[in-house]
């Protein structure tokens, strides 16, 4: 059945988010209900082939399934139901279900419950765990880093346990999605359809507005699954709760979850660490108390049984030095699906030579586990650019925050914690996260951190691969400044280590506020707001001896004319004593700003000109990384007379061949003379000055002649003359 439901998708080309926008576009139920079809519901659809009714139909409408066809897929689903109520748990099926003993990126469920090892410790935990639960109000997660097997071992090894056992009812597992209510509605109809009820979804959904309700169908299902005396809810992927659901429907979920606790229901879940604090508070509030059963990632020395057990009870041959292999490029047991994932191509690529051997040429042949992992990468980018409607490159951009240089410029993982990371990169990064392709864990005594689950992600994956060596001097720039951070950090940050304004200020600019970890963050600001202070307190400084030398000044004037020679050498040594204090000042300030250096010498010059402040200001400029100002060239006599324009943008030279140029100093740095010559002054150009609003141009000379130019054109022109005094001013 999933196979032939998944060949109508195929047909029209349509991915799981194209269903699920397509059926929000269908007309509601008659009795009014939207339609929805969610990725989770989808998914186990496509893969197991058991949907409600109301799925299937939802399902045919958005494949444009002919109605009278219609019919036929519920008759057919009615057959797989029939088949399915012949145990009262779930439906007994073959022990190598499909071509292949390995999931794939999906989880182990209780089609492979045989083919599911390395975990049988934990299933006998858990399993007594649920068995001992005797308080109602009780929910049991398993808990645990994205990738470590949470839903595996719940659904290839609890549920199976509890389902061979006479007492319990085991539902399918459900995943919350945004509506998580009406999953469990139809979680519910689907169990009691298997048992002979007629419920429908549609129905069954409005009774559990009320959580008191939940305890009357749980009962009802369990009479009619007599002598089943308990049932078990499965909550798979149980932090949607927390992502995608409102909080009011949160809040309701729970309450129904502790009502149905009351009626004999049991409920395990399966949650991402990061998680587990939230949603204790929010079980809280619902009256249902949260027992976390911690799920470590398998160890290197399990991976082999994980890999080997399958293959040999699927009549598969691995050589040991094949499986020594896979673990070494495996890494560790948090990335469990990508190994899976990779031991599922490998055994399709043998069925497709027609072989029984796992060898290490098929390994190659499919890429091992990097080629497994670009394919999986590849998927994840287009979830992440779907999602968010984010470009390519800012997607690259926020997974580069979790990788860095080493000293050799060699790509390396870099762990963050999670809740340093803005609401918008999360975003970016959850595709990545839900394909296990980043990594998040929750110590025990520690906060949630994100990394990459392997570092063959940095190097193996051609996108990321180019992204970090396009980036590599941004890398290595915000690794030396988290290490300096970090020293700063460890040394109970003196002073002394901070970075000086410059280096601080470059760094701030060339990363985003994202891009750096809180104490790098605070280390450069810290770094910039103290060279800042250093030059107020310069600045300080100098008010205080400026005010000194103007008091001195005035209580100097009032005295006696006697006194006037020493009064005046005594203010040229006062004046020589500031120029000395400004210099000191200037090269203070060299490093940190170089043009405060620059005015600092020029005021000392003109206080007390001189050699010094000379030398000051030739050294200011000798080190300056940038050119301060520029030549204007082309007179061919002696530049007389300037004026600038009134809005600044402007400049007009007078020389003493009788010439004017007009200058663009828009940007200060690089001038653009931009008319020709304005000639016709005989004598040499004494006055140059601009109307108020810049149209006009006015010149005088030497010869006694004053001339009006229009300069708003390119060439500007000549617009009128007049005699006059050469002395008398341009106004």
């Amino acid at each position: 059945m999933a196979a032939a439901l998944d060949a109508l998708r195929q047909r029209l080309g349509l991915s799981l988010a194209n269903l699920e926008t397509k059926a929000r576009q269908l007309p509601p139920r008659k009795n009014g209900q939207a339609r929805w079809l969610p990725r989770s519901t989808t998914s186990d659809l496509l893969s197991k082939g058991r949907p409600s009714q109301e799925t299937l139909e939802t399902f045919l409408a958005v494949c444009e399934v002919p109605a009278q066809d219609v019919s036929h897929w519920i008759a057919a689903l009615h057959r797989v139901q029939t088949a399915m109520s012949e145990g009262r748990g779930v439906a007994r099926v073959p022990e190598v279900p499909g071509p292949s003993p390995f999931p794939g990126l999906a989880a182990f469920d209780a089609n492979r419950a045989t083919m599911f090892r390395g975990r049988e410790a934990e299933i006998r935990r858990l399993t007594d765990r649920m068995l001992s639960l005797a308080d109602a109000g009780e929910l049991v997660a398993v808990v645990g880093p994205s990738g470590c097997g949470k839903s595996s071992l719940v659904a290839a090894g609890l549920v199976p346990a509890l389902a061979a056992d006479g007492d319990w009812l085991v539902t399918l597992p459900m995943s919350p999605g945004s509506q998580p209510a009406a999953a469990l509605a139809a979680t519910l109809a689907d169990a009691g359809r298997r048992h002979g009820l007629e419920w429908e979804t549609e129905t069954l959904t409005p009774q559990l507005d009320d959580p008191l309700m939940v305890a009357h169908v749980v009962g009802e299902l369990l009479a009619a699954a007599a002598p089943a005396k308990r049932l078990l809810l499965v909550i798979d992927q149980a932090e949607e709760l927390l992502v995608s659901t409102s909080v009011e429907g949160r809040n309701r979920f729970l309450a129904l979850l502790a009502a149905a606790s009351v009626a004999r229901a049991r409920v395990v879940a399966t949650l991402r660490s990061e998680y587990l604090d939230p949603l204790l508070d929010a079980s809280a509030k619902a009256g249902l108390t949260v027992h976390a059963e911690a799920l470590a990632p398998l160890t290197q020395d399990r991976l082999p049984v994980v890999i080997a057990e399958p293959a040999r009870l699927a009549g598969l041959h691995i050589d040991d030095e094949l499986v020594t292999q896979m673990v070494l490029d495996t890494g560790d047991g948090q990335a469990l699906p990508l190994l899976a994932y990779t031991l599922q191509r490998l055994s399709l690529a043998a069925q497709d030579v027609d072989t029984n051997v796992l060898s290490a040429g098929l390994y190659e042949q499919i890429g091992g586990v990097r080629g497994s992992l670009v394919d999986h990468a590849d998927a994840a980018l287009a979830d992440a650019i779907a999602a968010t409607s984010r470009t390519r490159q800012e997607v690259l951009a926020a997974l580069l925050q979790l990788a860095t240089v080493d000293i050799d410029e060699r790509p390396i993982r870099r762990r963050l914690l999670l809740d340093h990371l803005s609401d918008p990169i999360r975003a970016q990064l959850d595709p990545f996260i839900n394909r296990r392709l980043l990594i998040v864990d929750t110590p025990p005594t520690g906060p949630a951190t994100v990394e990459v689950a392997h570092e063959r992600f940095l190097t193996a994956w051609p996108p990321l691969t180019q992204a970090i060596a396009d980036d590599t001097d941004r890398l290595r720039q915000r690794a030396q400044a988290e290490t300096a951070a970090y020293d700063w950090q460890q040394a109970g940050r003196p002073r002394e280590q901070l970075w000086t304004y410059n280096r601080a200020a470059a760094v701030l600019g060339l990363l985003a506020p994202d891009d750096l970890s809180l104490t790098a963050r605070l280390f450069l600001v810290t770094s910039r707001r103290r060279a800042r202070r250093r030059l107020i307190n310069m600045f300080t400084g100098l008010t205080v001896l400026l005010l000194v030398v103007t008091s001195l000044g005035v209580v100097a004037s009032l005295q006696s004319q006697r006194a006037n020679d020493q009064r005046r050498i005594t203010e040229q040594q006062q004046r020589i004593a500031v120029a000395r204090q400004l210099l000191t000042l200037a090269d203070s300030a060299r490093e940190a700003d170089t043009t405060t250096a620059l005015r600092l010498a020029i005021a000392a010059n003109d206080i007390a000109p001189g050699a010094s402040a000379r030398s000051n200001l030739l050294e200011t400029l000798g080190t300056t990384p940038r050119q301060i100002s520029s030549l204007l060239t082309g007179d061919t006599g002696q530049v007389s007379m300037v004026g600038f324009g009134p809005d600044g943008r402007l400049l007009a030279t007078g020389s003493s061949d009788g010439t004017v140029r007009l200058w663009d100093i828009s940007d200060p740095t690089h001038p653009r003379q931009i008319s020709s010559l304005l000639t016709g002054d005989t004598g040499q150009v004494s006055m140059v000055g601009f109307g108020p609003d810049g149209s006009l141009l006015a010149t005088g000379s030497s010869d006694g002649t004053v001339r009006l130019w229009d300069d708003r054109p390119t060439r500007p022109t000549h617009a009128k003359s007049a005699p006059c005094s050469p002395a008398t001013p341009v106004r």
